[in-house]
Formats: structure tokens, sequence, C-alpha cells
């Protein structure tokens, strides 16, 4: 083989499989065939990216402060048995995708949306929050139930929806829901008031 030195310790030597390279190595471009064994970290520098793929379809890169993945086209997939997203030590969890079940809040979510908030009992526990930000009258938001296999404007089933009063509160109206059509069936105003078949 062919080795060369620099104070005389070995810094690069050629071998049947190959070449070995001790030190630092610095390139203006590396194309590499075939598989690469990494056996230590490999440090890109900040806003330098990690290009995959014929096309550099996928990058991972990280730059002031925020850590980037970006995918040119066609889908990105994550591949576990559970995928779990927790702080930057590892040590809370904020989110878990569980063999097809979501929690939030729960590392054993036992249902396709999870969500688990504890606080002391006569404490008030919005766990979930909907929201439709358009301030204005009537603006309305609420929660579907579709009861069958229809997509599009044929499905069916019930919803509760909550509107904008105009007075800084809002009504909950309950209703069915036939053909992607909103029919109400009950409210409660905002002044507490329980009307059936009236608005």
């Amino acid at each position: 083989g062919v080795n060369l030195r620099h104070n005389n310790v070995n810094k690069l030597a050629t071998t049947s499989t190959g070449v070995d390279i001790t030190g630092t190595v610095t390139v203006d471009g590396l194309v590499v065939d075939g598989t690469s064994n990494f056996n230590s970290n490999a440090t890109f520098g900040d806003g330098n990216e990690l290009r995959l793929g014929a096309d550099n379809d996928m990058g991972l890169f990280h730059s002031s402060g925020t850590s980037h993945i970006r995918v040119n086209s066609g889908t990105f997939k994550l591949r576990a048995d559970d995928i779990r997203f927790t702080n930057q030590a590892g040590t809370s969890e904020s989110m878990r995708i569980s063999s097809g079940n979501v929690g939030i809040g729960t590392s054993s979510p036992e249902a396709t949306a999870h969500v688990s908030k504890a606080v002391a009992a006569g404490s008030d526990n919005l766990a979930l929050r909907i929201q439709n930000p358009t301030n204005a009258i009537d603006a309305r938001v609420g929660i579907g139930f579709h009861v069958n296999a229809v997509t599009g404007s044929g499905w069916d089933g019930a919803y509760i929806q909550s509107a904008n009063s105009g007075s800084d509160d809002g009504d909950l109206r309950f209703g069915r829901v036939t053909n992607d059509t909103l029919t109400e069936a009950m409210r409660i105003d905002s002044s507490g008031n329980v009307g059936i078949g009236t608005s």
C-alpha cells in the first residue's frame, strides 16, 4: 500500500479494500457511490444540508436555531412501532403515535385520538379547544359525528356546534347531518334558555 505522512504520522493509507484516512478531511464536494459506514458523528455546519435522493429530494439541516426536514415532492413517511415527540432532553413527552392511535398527554393512547390532562378535583378542565378565529356574529365552530362510509357531500351523522352571539359569548347547537346538510334540533342560547324545534 501507499502511505502519506505528516510529521511522521500516517494520515492516508491505501489498502486492499480502499483508503484509510486519519484526521479531518476538508473537501469542496464529495460524491459517494455505494454504502457508507460512519463509526462516529457526521457533523454539518449551520445552514449546511444533508441531501438524499438522486435529485436531492430530501434534506436535513439546521439554521438559526431551527431544525428542518425538507421534502421536495412525493410522500414523507416515518416508520416505527412508536413515534414519540419529546423535549430536547427526552425527559418530557408531549405526543405519541402508537398502533395508529394518537396520544396527547398520555403515553398509552387507547383511541384514535386520546387527549389527557390531569387537574385537581373541582378545577375546570378544557382538555380540547376548537376555535374559529373569525370575530363576527354567527361565526361557528363545532364537531361532526360521521356515521357512514360515504365521503364528500354524502356523509350523514350528527353535530354539536357553537356560534358567536355577538355579545362576547356563544350558544350551543345540537342537530343531525344528512348528505352534508346540517339541521338543528336543539339549542342552548347564551342566556341559558333551551329551545327544541326553535332557534
